[in-house]
C-alpha cells in the first residue's frame, strides 16, 4: 500500500494556509461546542467590530416580558438624534404576527432593544454605523458616484463592509447569491424581498414629510440588494447588534503552542523555522524554546521538558496538518 507523505502534504498546503491567514478577516468566536464551529459571534478584523452571529437575534429573546422591560428602562431620548424626534416609545414599536415577534421594529425600538441586549456577558451593544458621507457610494453601474452615503457598493459603512467586502456580494443582487464561505458564519441573515436593516449615523438624520405628515428619515441596509437608503423611522425593519472591539478573544494561548516564531499562528513556517533549529542553523531564543517544547504529550497536552527535539518537532507537523489540536 503507497504510504502517505506527510511533508508533501505540508508543502502541497503552504500557499493556502498562508492564502486563508491573509484573508482571515472574519473571525468565528464563543462556540456553543468547546473547540467546535457553532460560533455565536463573528469578529471582523478590518473594523475591530464584533457581530452577533445570529442576524435576526431580536426574534429569538424578544417576548411580551422583554419588551416591556425594554420599555420600562429605556434611557434614550430621541431627539439626541433629531430634535424635532419626540417618539415615545411603545409596545407597537415591537412587531408581533400570530402571537411570535418577528424580529422586525420601528427604528425606536431597534434603538431601544439593543441598547439593552445583553448578551454572553456584554451588554456594550449597538446598531450598525452609516458613514456620512460615505464616498464609496455609487449607483448601479458602479461607476456614477452618489454623495448622499445612499445607493450600490457603499463600503465605508459597516453594513456595506460585510456585504460587499467580506461576503464579496455584488450590486443589485442578493447577499446569499454570492456563495462566499463566510456566510456559513451566521444565521438567519434576512436577505428576502424587501427586508432591510436599520443603521444609524452620527446625527445627521433627514426630517421630511410622508403620508402620514412628517417624519424622521434613517439609514438602512439592504442584504437582498446591496441598497444602502433611508426609511422612514416609523416603519418596521431588521436590527443586527454589533459591538466595538473583539469582546469575545479567547484566552491568551499557554506558551507551548507550537507556534516557533511567534507570529501567532501556528503553520509551515514554524515547521520549516524548527528545522533550521535542529540543523544548528538557528537558535531558539528562552521564550521560543517555551513555544517550541511540546513534547511530550500527556493526554493529548503538552508537557514540556526544557529540550527541542525531532519529538517536538514531530508533534509541530502533526499539529499544522490537523491532526492532532491542543
Amino acid at each position: 500500500m503507497k504510504k502517505t507523505d506527510p511533508w508533501g502534504i505540508l508543502c502541497a498546503s503552504l500557499s493556502l494556509i498562508f492564502s486563508i491567514q491573509a484573508n482571515a478577516a472574519l473571525v468565528g468566536r464563543l462556540p456553543i461546542t468547546p473547540g467546535g464551529t457553532d460560533y455565536q459571534a463573528v469578529y471582523d478584523t478590518d473594523l475591530d467590530i464584533t457581530w452577533l452571529a445570529n442576524a435576526n437575534y431580536a426574534a429569538t429573546e424578544l417576548t411580551d416580558e422583554r419588551v416591556d422591560e425594554i420599555i420600562e428602562n429605556n434611557t434614550l431620548v430621541f431627539s439626541d438624534f433629531h430634535p424635532t424626534d419626540n417618539h415615545i416609545l411603545h409596545r407597537t414599536d415591537f412587531q408581533k404576527v400570530d402571537g411570535v415577534y418577528t424580529g422586525r421594529m420601528k427604528w425606536w425600538g431597534a434603538m431601544a432593544w439593543v441598547d439593552q441586549v445583553s448578551f454572553g456577558g456584554h451588554d456594550d451593544w449597538r446598531l450598525t454605523f452609516t458613514m456620512v458621507p460615505d464616498g464609496t457610494c455609487t449607483e448601479l453601474d458602479g461607476i456614477t458616484q452618489r454623495t448622499d452615503s445612499r445607493g450600490y457598493n457603499c463600503s465605508g459603512s459597516e453594513m456595506g463592509h460585510l456585504f460587499y467586502i467580506e461576503f464579496d456580494g455584488e450590486a443589485g443582487q442578493n447577499v446569499l447569491a454570492s456563495g462566499d464561505p463566510d456566510l456559513d458564519l451566521f444565521i438567519d441573515i434576512q436577505a428576502y424581498r424587501s427586508f432591510t436593516y436599520w443603521s444609524f449615523t452620527d446625527g445627521t438624520d433627514i426630517a421630511k414629510p410622508n403620508q402620514a405628515g412628517t417624519d424622521i428619515a434613517k439609514r438602512t441596509f439592504n442584504y437582498n440588494s446591496g441598497w444602502q437608503g433611508m426609511w422612514y423611522a416609523d416603519n418596521r425593519l431588521y436590527a443586527w447588534a454589533v459591538a466595538d472591539g473583539d469582546i469575545f478573544a479567547p484566552e491568551p494561548t499557554p506558551l507551548a503552542d507550537g507556534d516557533i516564531n511567534i507570529d501567532g499562528f501556528v503553520n509551515v513556517a514554524d515547521v520549516l523555522f524548527g528545522l533550521q533549529v535542529l540543523s544548528s542553523a538557528l537558535t531558539l531564543t528562552p521564550t521560543q524554546l517555551e513555544h517550541a517544547d511540546v513534547a511530550p504529550l500527556d493526554g493529548g497536552m503538552p508537557d514540556p521538558d526544557g529540550l527541542f527535539t525531532q519529538g517536538d518537532l514531530l508533534i509541530s507537523e502533526r499539529k499544522v496538518l490537523g491532526l492532532i489540536n491542543f
